[in-house]
């Protein structure tokens, strides 16, 4: 993905969700960035990663990264989707079934 692409989203997600917006907590520590929640949500769907995996490379609990993914689908859905995620067509329905996908 090109850098442009991926900081679009990472904004995008940023003004469209609370979430992804950095935080401080009680005692003044600063929270996850949308930079890094992002970027564990594209480490589990580009690579397959496991949850607990990303674990090792941010430092992220695995009920936060799976809140995280979630948040993460829902955003996207509801920022990109009339854009992006178009209704499947009778070609695309047709190949699915060819494939063995219903």
């Amino acid at each position: 993905m090109q850098r442009h692409v991926f900081l679009r989203v990472v904004e995008a997600l940023d003004n469209h969700d609370e979430y992804f917006q950095m935080r401080v907590d009680a005692t003044r520590r600063k929270g996850l960035s949308s930079l890094q929640k992002c970027i564990v949500a594209f480490c589990i769907f580009a690579y397959g990663s496991f949850v607990d995996s990303v674990d090792e490379y941010i430092r992220i609990v695995e009920t936060i990264v799976v809140e995280c993914l979630q948040r993460f689908v829902s955003s996207i859905c509801a920022i990109f989707g009339d854009e992006y995620l178009g209704r499947p067509n009778n070609e695309n329905t047709g190949r699915l079934q060819q494939m063995g996908v219903t």
